[in-house]
């Protein structure tokens, strides 16, 4: 829009992306207390600092704003590395605390090597170690990114900012914002370029990009001579200038009538860091209540079939298996919908790309998801050959193979009489069923009285 005859950017804040995560964070936080488990963060301190204390306070009203427990680990300015190692292996074995925040720079006694080194990844809720680190290049579930890193494409996110196929202009390449963010848009099919401050023609670069992230940690180190209309910023910088105000990297007078969109500082990048903490301790806390989901959905069409693509989605955001199962023709299944193979997931999904195996399942991953699908197509691709499982009824019978009528009793077997009543299951397993040719199975029982 224009005033006064001027460009005028929109101001990307940071305080309506808050405020949709506070209320999803405390959603998440209620349904895992509901399952008993309470989503806790273990902060430690070394000394007192002014901007560490300053910084602990907005983490810990956050956190509690969710329905985040914090636990406050405080030492002495002049405690040993020693001491500090004991409190990292405490967190580490706690089952309780779910992430770990350790406020850095430690003082000079204090190799940070060693200290990050110490504290488990899957604890890591800053992004400080190696660990999490390689999770944000490999683009795996190991630890979490830097928060400030990830508070600047949640801002994005959250503009609805195009990301894909955009080219995207990074200034400044730390471990904490530049490189991470880097990898982050990549991520999000951006056309990546890393810049910094011995980069020939910088400018030229900058007013190449669509959207520009600056991290140089340089006060006003980007300015209108770098931008041009149309372009989105985001300023990660903040310091205090002259006359005891607020700044970012980037000139906010020159650049706010260039382009069309800006975050300010303050009240944009650094409001949301905080924010992403405490996701990021919910999320731990997710995944430590729950290791390893699988949701099961049985292809039903004419009944499920509209929903194949809201599944696949839940693994975007979710380190979770969604699996589609082939409708069998056992129990009520006989009657209830039609058959649907297991193809039609990867007809509605076609962005899904084969991965892996997991057991009976082929696994296939969305681009940049946390999660995986898995097919299970016991109709159109029998797995036969592969399969490994026998199962145990609910009354306690052993049934070599889930659509063979064979069964053999265990109830009132010990020992050895056991073991070889076992291995005689084994050995009955039959070569394969042959659902696909007679459209019937042979098993009399339906999938609830046969159990897993």
């Amino acid at each position: 829009m224009h005033r006064k005859g001027m460009y005028m950017s929109t101001i990307l804040k940071g305080a309506p992306v808050v405020a949709a995560m506070n209320e999803a964070n405390a959603a998440r936080c209620a349904a895992l207390r509901e399952k008993g488990v309470v989503p806790t963060l273990a902060v430690v301190r070394v000394g007192e600092r002014p901007d560490d204390l300053s910084y602990e306070k907005g983490v810990m009203a956050r956190c509690a704003k969710v329905g985040v427990e914090v636990k406050q680990f405080l030492l002495p300015a002049d405690a040993s590395q020693e001491e500090l190692l004991r409190v990292i292996a405490g967190i580490n074995a706690d089952a309780g605390i779910h992430g770990c925040l350790l406020f850095r720079p430690l003082p000079k006694q204090f190799d940070d090597c060693t200290v990050r080194a110490a504290l488990r990844p899957k604890k890591d809720i800053d992004g400080i170690t190696d660990g999490s680190l390689v999770g944000v290049f490999t683009n795996t579930a190991v630890g979490y990114p830097p928060c400030t890193a990830q508070a600047c494409l949640e801002i994005l996110k959250f503009y609805n900012i195009p990301l894909s196929g955009k080219r995207a202009v990074v200034v400044g390449r730390s471990l904490v914002v530049g490189k991470p963010a880097a990898m982050m848009l990549d991520r999000e099919n951006a056309t990546v370029t890393l810049c910094n401050s011995r980069t020939q023609n910088l400018p030229d670069v900058c007013r190449e990009a669509d959207v520009v992230v600056v991290a140089m940690g340089k006060m006003g180190f980007i300015g209108a001579e770098h931008l041009r209309a149309g372009q989105v910023v985001v300023d990660v910088g903040i310091h205090v200038n002259e006359e005891g105000r607020l700044c970012g990297d980037v000139r906010f007078g020159e650049a706010e009538p260039v382009v069309e969109a800006i975050t300010p500082v303050p009240g944009g990048v650094g409001t949301v860091t905080s924010t992403i903490l405490a996701s990021h301790v919910v999320e731990a806390a997710e995944r430590a209540g729950f290791a390893k989901i699988k949701l099961n959905c049985v292809l039903l069409g004419g009944v499920n079939d509209d929903e194949i693509a809201d599944f696949v989605d839940l693994t975007r955001e979710h380190p979770w298996q969604v699996r589609f199962i082939e409708r069998m023709p056992m129990g009520c299944g006989k009657d209830f919908g039609t058959y649907l193979p297991s193809q039609a997931v990867l007809d509605r999904c076609p962005e899904l790309e084969a991965v892996s195996h997991d057991g009976v399942a082929a696994c296939y991953r969305l681009p940049d998801a946390k999660g995986t699908v898995g097919l299970i197509a016991p109709m159109s691709h029998a797995f036969c050959a592969e399969c490994s499982r026998i199962r145990i009824t609910a009354d306690g019978k052993l049934k070599p193979c889930l659509h063979s009528d064979a069964e053999i009793t265990l109830r009132g077997l010990s020992g050895e009489e056991l073991e070889q009543a076992i291995r005689r299951g084994i050995l009955m397993k039959p070569e394969r069923h042959h659902m696909d040719e007679t459209g019937v199975t042979e098993t009399h029982r339906g999938m609830f009285a046969i159990g897993g």
